[in-house]
């Protein structure tokens, strides 16, 4: 039996073959669900931004981590156009981070969601495609896309942020993979709270005048997740 009394969260050394941390991982993703989505009005349109980062190594040694999430994120936004600026910066977004399976790769890709509780205009959205299309693959090689959502219901969210979790998956571990040999342990660490997905819901405007905010928590409050950290 795996002992969760010393692991900070509730978790285990083997989260994902574990029915007791995937059950917490459920639970934790709905109560986020219900205080932050339905706990207050359901918005007409959701525009939803993801972005996918391979696993390349310099990735993964950029990028694979909390600090490196924040780093795309305010890239994004500092590369927007000013033009639009006031369509973000007027409203919230839910931003996911999580390490999900790849077809091509064996290791898992990083994957960054972000829904603005809102329909961007035409314009906004144009520009959000082109920076995310050119930003990514230069620096990254990764893709991203962007759609609206209508006629918002309960259960289009719940399907928005369902969540895959790799369930049967073990935690990233330096000798099952080459790429990690030269990957310092503490962010090895880091990449696996990824794989647990984590939520948070954040103003835009918060984002886009402050770059050196931190968007998560620091990783010994990963556990705890709501709105934006003070």
């Amino acid at each position: 039996m795996n002992d969760h009394s010393s692991i900070i969260g509730g978790f285990c050394e083997n989260p994902f073959r574990c029915f007791n941390c995937i059950s917490n991982l459920i639970e934790r993703n709905d109560d986020f669900i219900n205080k932050f989505i339905f706990d207050k009005f359901l918005p007409e349109y959701i525009t939803k931004l993801v972005l996918e980062i391979p696993p390349l190594v310099s990735n993964i040694n950029d990028f694979y981590d909390f600090d490196g999430v924040d780093t795309i994120i305010f890239n994004i936004f500092k590369q927007i156009d000013r033009s639009v600026i006031h369509d973000l910066r007027n409203g919230e977004v839910v931003i996911r981070v999580l390490l999900k399976k790849d077809i091509v790769f064996t290791f898992p890709k990083l994957v960054i969601e972000i829904f603005f509780l809102k329909k961007l205009t035409e314009t906004t959205i144009r520009t959000l495609d082109d920076t995310i299309k050119t930003l990514l693959l230069v620096f990254t090689n990764g893709c991203g896309t962007i759609e609206v959502l209508k006629d918002i219901d309960k259960g289009l969210v719940l399907r928005n942020f369902d969540i895959n979790y790799l369930i049967g998956y073990s935690l990233l571990r330096k000798d099952d993979y080459t790429l990690l040999s030269s990957i310092p342990e503490t962010k090895i660490d880091e990449m696996n709270e990824l794989l647990k997905v984590y939520s948070i819901r954040v103003k835009v405007g918060d984002i886009i005048n402050n770059p050196l905010m931190s968007i998560f928590p620091s990783t010994n409050q990963l556990n705890i997740w709501t709105e934006t950290p003070n």
